[in-house]
Formats: structure tokens, C-alpha cells, sequence
């Protein structure tokens, strides 16, 4: 009693009234022992001085209010252990917070707002539920960004609920010491998804490189963390965003889903990515963050078109295309130019709606031109948005279909204003170069007269948005194209 009472002496000296307990700047708050320090009523903790409380296992700061209580000040303050118990919305942070012992939810949310709490390599998270839980407000990626960070030395097997983040991780060679942040924001997806939305639930995971067999994540979720985001429990799936060419976008990871525990794991396969990535694994670096989307609806990629050809075969054009995943995709859309200026949609059809496995695709169009004739593929999902493929052709007299004949080397350095494109071609005939963006607007035209044996040619980045882009290069028998991505630095 008597620890206990000179610790509430001392509270009272640094203020303890209707903000709550207040360290004034130059004071030091210390425990020497196991304490319980209760902040209740609508009060809350603000350090402007010096607060150590950190000595001794029951070393407590239980909050108990009935309104939301904030913790903030000036300084930051490296609490033992931490109670939530506040009947009302729970507790606001509102400046980065270290904890070495237990963070326990009993009653009430803490939102984190753009504020971390640092676990270290000692403190864990516990007790925490759907109705007692750390989130962030506003959810949505452009917000607040708060987060729960620990570092850990993991080993070599299965890592269960580190540090009370509900997380395991199972695998022989992401081990040794290891700093692991918990987000709860929505991200945002990517491409023409970029409207849909994860759950709010990711995790920053560095070094964690591809999953595979021996090298797994599981994830424990709450129903409430797919706020805004109706999906089908069976339907949801982990997903890892991934780079290739500078260019990061989410990709599924194969999981499975345990709905009765609320229970997401990556399958323990030697690579649980789609048939696209796998078969470009050393052009692929995969990046740090994992969240967990809908498999369906929420998906933040458009189909993945492994190939698009045409073939001429008497006097008819054969065209073919693979997909090697889809996800939304309501049809295909067939359009022919004899010029890449105007376009005649000659076919629409239908899609695989969702599929993870390969899709082959094949129509003949009866009535060619006569002579070279340019397609391209239009794409369409469920809630209309659509992308182009690159621009394929053929002719059916001279059946040249685009081989690298040309030598088109392009020089796009996102540290530099202009693309350069450089190709090889006969002296004095005239070839045409353009630019097309996905919606298969043409941003640049040009008609060149080759000059020497390599002609070059400088397109300004200036005008450009971030994305990808079609450089075709053309003259009367033959196209070449090449995708771009413009990356602003």
C-alpha cells in the first residue's frame, strides 16, 4: 500500500483533473516497483515531461474511461504494460508509444490515427477480438497510416501469433531477427483495379521474398476488418505485391481459408503465385507487404495475357490469344484497322468470368483486307472497365506477322525526360512510329524517313502519366511493338 499511495501522490502532483494525468514539461513520473496507475472518467495520458515506467512485471497504466481517452503530449512515453478498458470507443493515439511488457485489450478499440506502438523485442499484443481490436481512422489508403511494430528473432519452423500480431509464419529461411509491422489500412488495389479495396489487415515483412512450400504465412482476421468490402468469406485469398520492370502491383497468392477460426494460410506449394508470375520468376522481385483481398470482385488485376497472334492461312487470319488467369472478365472485344487509325470491332467473345488455370482463345476472321491488317484486343470486366492488348498483325499476301526484323531498341530511363528509340531499317523508306496508351489513344505519331543505318528518335515524358504504354513501330509490310512503362521519379 504504501508503493501504491506514493505513486497516486505523485500523480496528483503532476495533474491529475478533467484532461487526465498530465506531466508538465521539466517533471519525471517514475515507478520503482509494480504500480497500478488507473486513468478513468473521459481523461487521458499527455506527457509533456518524463515518464519511466518500465520497472517491474505488474507495472500497469490501466484505462477505464467512459468517453475516448487519448494518449499523446509532446513526448513519448514507454509504457510496461497498457490495459484497455474503456467502456465507451476505446483509446486515440496520439503520439508514438513504446511497449516492453503486454498491451492487453479488454474492452474498447485503440486507434493507432498516424501513430505507431512499438513493441520491441519483449512487449506482445493480447487478448485483442473483433469488438477489442487496434485499427486506424479514416481506413482508407490515403489516410492514416498507424501501425504495431515488433522485432523478433524467428527460427527455423513455425512461428505462432508473433508477438501477438496473429500472425505465423512457418519457414526454414526467413529466420533470425526479423522487424514485423502490422497496418490496418484499405490499400488501394492496382491497374484498372485500383478502385477496389483489401481488407483492413497488411503486414510489412521485410526480406520475406517469395513464398513457397517452405516458406508459408497464416493470418488470423476478423469479420469486421472487410469493412466496406462485402465479400465471401471463401472467396478471399492472400495477396503480395510484387514488381517487374519497376512497375509494383498485388498478386493472388494460392490460400486457403479456415472461415470457422477466421484463419488464412498460403498453400505450401513451390510457387503459390499465378501461372503468369511463376513462369517469370527472375524477372519478378517480390516486395515486402502482404494483405488479403477477394478472390473475386476485389481482385486488383486484370487478366494475365500470356500471348495474342495472328496467322494467315488462305486468305483467311487466324488469331489466337492465351490467358494464363482471369478475374472479372465479362468478354473480349475483336477490333481490325487497315491503318491504325480507325478501328472495326469484328468479334465480342465472352470471357472466363474467374479462372486460375490457363484459357486458349481462337476466331477466324473470314473477310481479311487486302493487304496488311492491324488487331489488337480489347478486354472488358464486369463493371465495364477494359484494357487493350498490344497491336499484333499480318498480311495475308506477303504473311509477315511482325517478326524482329527491325532491331527497335527503346532507352527509357525514368531518371530522363525523353524516351529514345533507335531501329534499324532500309535508307529511304519511310516508317511510322507511334505511341498508344492503354485505352489505344495515340499519343505521339510520326513518319520517318531512315536516314542511316540506325534511326533515332526522341518522344518527350513530359506529357506522360504513370502506366503503361505501346510503342509500335510500322511501315507497308511489317509492325513491330514494344510496352513501356513510365515510372515517375
Amino acid at each position: 500500500m504504501k508503493l501504491f499511495s506514493t505513486i497516486l501522490f505523485n500523480i496528483f502532483a503532476f495533474g491529475l483533473c478533467a484532461q487526465g494525468l498530465v506531466i508538465q514539461p521539466g517533471a519525471n513520473l517514475v515507478s520503482n516497483g509494480p504500480s497500478l496507475i488507473i486513468v478513468d472518467g473521459n481523461g487521458g495520458w499527455i506527457n509533456n515531461g518524463t515518464a519511466s515506467l518500465v520497472t517491474g512485471s505488474t507495472n500497469t497504466v490501466k484505462f477505464v474511461g467512459n468517453a475516448a481517452q487519448n494518449i499523446g503530449g509532446a513526448n513519448s512515453t514507454t509504457f510496461y504494460n497498457i490495459t484497455v478498458a474503456n467502456s465507451s470507443t476505446g483509446l486515440v493515439l496520439g503520439k508514438n508509444i513504446n511497449v516492453n511488457g503486454t498491451l492487453y485489450m479488454g474492452t474498447g478499440d485503440f486507434d493507432l490515427k498516424s501513430f505507431n506502438i512499438d513493441l520491441g523485442t519483449t512487449g506482445s499484443l493480447n487478448n485483442e477480438s473483433a469488438t477489442s481490436r487496434i485499427k486506424v481512422t479514416p481506413i482508407l489508403t490515403d489516410g492514416n497510416d498507424g501501425k504495431v511494430i515488433a522485432t523478433r528473432t524467428l527460427v527455423s519452423g513455425l512461428n505462432s501469433n508473433i508477438a501477438g500480431l496473429r500472425l505465423d509464419i512457418n519457414s526454414t529461411s526467413y529466420t533470425g531477427v526479423r522487424t514485423i509491422s502490422r497496418g490496418h489500412q484499405q490499400l488501394a488495389g492496382t491497374g484498372d483495379f485500383s478502385a477496389n479495396v483489401s481488407a483492413l489487415l497488411y503486414y510489412l515483412l521485410p526480406g520475406i521474398g517469395q513464398l513457397s512450400t517452405n516458406n508459408r504465412v497464416i493470418i488470423n482476421y476478423f469479420d469486421v476488418e472487410f469493412q466496406n468490402n462485402t465479400v465471401t468469406e471463401a472467396n478471399i485469398r492472400l495477396f503480395q505485391e510484387i514488381q517487374q520492370g519497376g512497375v509494383p502491383w498485388f498478386t493472388r497468392i494460392a490460400s486457403t481459408v479456415n472461415a470457422g477460426s477466421n484463419l488464412i494460410n498460403s498453400d505450401a506449394i513451390a510457387c503459390p503465385y499465378d501461372t503468369y508470375v511463376c513462369d517469370r520468376l527472375g524477372l519478378i522481385t517480390f516486395n515486402e507487404l502482404i494483405t488479403i483481398g477477394s478472390n473475386y470482385g476485389d481482385h486488383p488485376l486484370p487478366i494475365n495475357l500470356v500471348s495474342f497472334t495472328t496467322v494467315c492461312d488462305k486468305n483467311k487470319v487466324l488469331l489466337q490469344w492465351t490467358t494464363s488467369s482471369e478475374i472479372n472478365n465479362d468478354y473480349f472485344t475483336l477490333e481490325k484497322s487497315p491503318d491504325l487509325y480507325f478501328w472495326q470491332v469484328i468479334a465480342t467473345i465472352s470471357g472466363a468470368g474467374n479462372s486460375s488455370s490457363q484459357n486458349n482463345y481462337i476466331w477466324t476472321d473470314e473477310e481479311p483486307y487486302n493487304g496488311i491488317a492491324y488487331y489488337r484486343l480489347k478486354q472488358t470486366d464486369y463493371n465495364g472497365d477494359f484494357t487493350y492488348s498490344a497491336v499484333v498483325s499480318t498480311d495475308c499476301e506477303t504473311k509477315v506477322t511482325g517478326a524482329d526484323f527491325y532491331n527497335l531498341i527503346i532507352f527509357n530511363n525514368p531518371y530522363e525526360d525523353d524516351i529514345v528509340i533507335t531501329f534499324q531499317g532500309e535508307e529511304g523508306l519511310p516508317y511510322s512510329i507511334f505511341l498508344i496508351d492503354q485505352l489505344g489513344r495515340k499519343l505521339y505519331n510520326k513518319i520517318s524517313y531512315v536516314s542511316d543505318v540506325y534511326e533515332r528518335i526522341s518522344i518527350s515524358k513530359n506529357s506522360l502519366s504513370t502506366g503503361i504504354y505501346n510503342i509500335v513501330l510500322l511501315n507497308e509490310t511489317n509492325i513491330h511493338t514494344k510496352q513501356i512503362a513510365i515510372i515517375r521519379k
